[in-house]
Formats: C-alpha cells, structure tokens, sequence
C-alpha cells in the first residue's frame, strides 16, 4: 500500500477506533456496568486517558492527513493504547464490575482489537520506510483549542459521573 491510499485506510481505522470507543462511554448506549466499588480518582485519571486516546484518534486522522511525520508514531502507540484497553477488559484485568459485561460491549471491545490490529501492522510498516517527507506539526488555532478541551472535561466528568453510579 503507498502513500495516500495507506493514509486514507489508517484515516478510516482510526475514526472507527474513536467511534467505537465512544460507544462505551459510562452512561451511554453500551457500558452499563457498575463501577462504584472504584476509587472516585482511579476512574478518573483512567476516564481521562479514555478520552485523551478517543479524541487524540481524530486528532491523529488530521495530523495524518496533513503529512505530519510524527502523526506515524504516535498513530501506532494509539492503537497499542486500544489492544491494552480493551485486553484488559476483556481479561477481567481492569476495570473489575459486579455487574456482567452485555454482548453488545464484548462486540465493540472484539471489533475495537481487529481494528488496532491493522493500525498496529501499517504503522510499524510505515515507520521502517525511507523517504518519507518531513512536514512540520499541525497546529491547532486556538479557536480550536477551547471546544475540545470543553468537549475532553465534559465527557470525563460524565463519565466518571456515571461509572461511580451517582
């Protein structure tokens, strides 16, 4: 796979990993399960790294699509952070729940491996390549800056609202 075609399927990998994450949202339409039982500040250092990885998914998309050399890299440690995330899960490493995990949340946890598999392969594939050109960091206007980070605390304070069970 060359170039652009290779940028366009990481591009769409990677928005179907941060959709598919946030599906799992506490609160939301998959994740039910309970989690009250967890230290209030456990849940949310690890509701922060959720949303830094499902957000930082789109972001990457942008970075890819503009060029930007270091959007490889940290594209492969992305889809190592969702392998992780869910293993974890699905092991009953963490987080631990009372409650069952429903069928619905096995399937996106299942899809969101065979997504970060690929992205894993393309990227270590990617970064072995010569040539690859140089371009400097996308910045992000400060315009930008303010939605997001108000869209990053409100999906961690609702989901750690929600985990806790309140």
């Amino acid at each position: 796979m060359k170039g652009d075609k290779q940028v366009r399927v990481l591009s769409v990998l990677l928005v179907l990993s941060g959709i598919a994450l946030s599906s799992l949202v506490p609160g939301g339409p998959i994740e039910n399960r309970d989690f009250s039982h967890i230290a209030p500040v456990v849940l949310l250092v690890f509701n922060i790294f959720l949303t830094a990885l499902g957000l930082g998914s789109f972001l990457l998309v942008a970075g890819l699509m503009a060029g930007v050399r270091l959007a490889w890299p940290l594209t492969f440690w992305a889809a190592a952070s969702y392998l992780v995330v869910y293993g974890i899960d699905l092991l009953g490493v963490f987080p631990q729940s009372p409650t069952a995990m429903a069928r619905p949340l096995l399937i996106v946890e299942v899809l969101g491996i065979a997504l970060a598999l690929p992205i894993l392969w393309l990227t270590a594939h990617r970064t072995q390549m010569s040539g690859i050109a140089e371009k400097p960091p996308l910045k992000l206007r400060g315009s930008w800056l303010i939605p997001i980070s108000a869209l990053a605390v409100a999906i961690v304070a609702f989901a750690t609202i929600n985990a806790m069970g309140q």
